[in-house]
């Protein structure tokens, strides 16, 4: 499996996670559930991370902070419900960008304290009037957020872009719109 998530996820990919719509795994995770929800015109994502040197980078409302994981070790423990996809860049990384992610995904994976049950509501929030009105602190960092920072970063989104407006969903239907994603391929089933 090593093998072929090496061969198949590349610098700079987008990875996907979404779950199955089942009541024991919705009463579980019922924050998921809510930002899919949201979604239901962009897709069902629930959680999106980008992939640097065989590394998963994301930043998980459980740790409070972004992670930096062996994808090979993330990937064996996802739940049965989870479906994992990727997303390669169409044109890969160059070295400059490279540079520029590295020095950003590191720098990100030393801070704590960077995602808060209020980020995560807040993805969700935000599409409602009156709520969007709400400013959250820049260290504060959702999946969509971390990730959209990353491709603003090394120049594949606008700078002056709000990443706080968007969810996992919308963060791919963006990134598909600028032509930057390849078609997914899932790699929780490559064995």
């Amino acid at each position: 499996m090593i093998k072929k998530l090496k061969q198949t996820v590349k610098n700079g990919a987008l990875i996907e996670f979404s779950s199955a719509y089942q009541i024991e795994h919705f009463l579980r995770y019922p924050l998921r559930y809510l930002i899919q929800l949201t979604n239901l015109n962009s897709g069902r994502s629930e959680h999106i991370a980008i992939i640097y040197n065989d590394y998963i980078y994301e930043s998980l409302l459980s740790t409070k902070k972004v992670t930096k994981t062996l994808l090979a070790e993330r990937i064996a423990k996802i739940e049965s419900q989870i479906e994992t996809n990727c997303h390669n860049l169409v044109k890969p990384l160059t070295k400059k960008e490279a540079e520029k992610l590295e020095i950003f995904l590191e720098y990100w994976t030393q801070e704590n304290d960077t995602y808060s049950i209020w980020q995560a509501l807040y993805t969700i929030l935000d599409k409602i009037p009156f709520f969007n009105l709400i400013k959250i602190p820049e260290n504060q960092k959702s999946c969509s957020k971390f990730f959209f920072q990353c491709y603003q970063t090394i120049g594949r989104f606008p700078a002056d872009d709000n990443a706080n407006n968007y969810t996992p969903s919308e963060v791919i239907s963006y990134a598909k719109k600028l032509k930057l994603l390849k078609r997914r391929v899932r790699i929780d089933k490559l064995s």
